[in-house]
């Protein structure tokens, strides 16, 4: 039986507000933005990570500090230090999201800029291992 005073129909159970959780548009929402976050970062992780991998494949030299040092042209750096410019900003704007309380978007972006690094790695390697 309802309280008198209450609007409630007689046979109707009350369940309080903070025990229905989260709706379903807001769950999505939030999956979406750390999915999105996530892209972003690796999309451009991905493209210097091709790019390494052909610059690697032309200018292949294994040094190991024995004998003659490999002689490598100025543009060979510039994929390892577009992945430096990446990671440090991902990281950083991941860190100002994480201070923010939007973990979800900052847990994105490190998350992308780790795979980002383990893209490039893994296109060195490739190489490494055809050669």
């Amino acid at each position: 039986m309802p309280h008198p005073s209450s609007k409630q129909q007689e046979g109707e159970s009350y369940v309080p507000p903070q025990s229905m959780g989260t709706n379903l548009k807001q769950k999505n929402g939030q999956k979406r933005s750390f999915r999105l976050d996530m892209f972003d970062i690796l999309v451009f992780g991905a493209i210097i990570a091709i790019y390494q991998f052909f610059n690697e494949l032309e200018h292949f030299c294994f040094n190991i500090g024995i004998g003659e040092p490999c002689n490598y042209p100025p543009e060979y750096r510039y994929p390892a230090i577009l992945l430096l410019i990446l990671v440090f900003s991902s990281l950083s704007y991941s860190l100002v999201q994480l201070i923010r309380g939007e973990w979800r978007h900052g847990a994105g972006i490190f998350l992308g800029g780790c795979i980002s690094i383990a893209m490039f790695t893994i296109s060195n390697l490739i190489v490494f291992f055809m050669n």
